[in-house]
């Protein structure tokens, strides 16, 4: 949980080492739809749209195919 508010806090001041945090809060548990999803949006708000893609079918294939913002934000990048 405390790398996952690590996260959120530098990706609300826009540091890069919010992906770091995320990734690590990933390795220490990714069964955390949450991890995958912040991360997916970071990538997605700092214009890594193929990293933010794989990171929301990473829930839809390893965590929960019916997490419907997966399917919305992979819509989104494509639109």
């Amino acid at each position: 949980e405390s790398y996952i508010m690590l996260g959120l806090l530098y990706a609300d001041m826009h540091k890069p080492e919010a992906e770091n945090f995320y990734k690590r809060a990933k390795e220490l548990d990714s069964s955390k739809i949450e991890v995958y999803y912040n991360l997916g949006m970071w990538y997605q708000e700092n214009g890594a749209y193929q990293k933010a893609i794989n990171e929301y079918v990473s829930i839809l294939t390893e965590v929960d195919s019916t997490f419907y913002l997966g399917y919305y934000n992979i819509a989104y990048i494509n639109i």
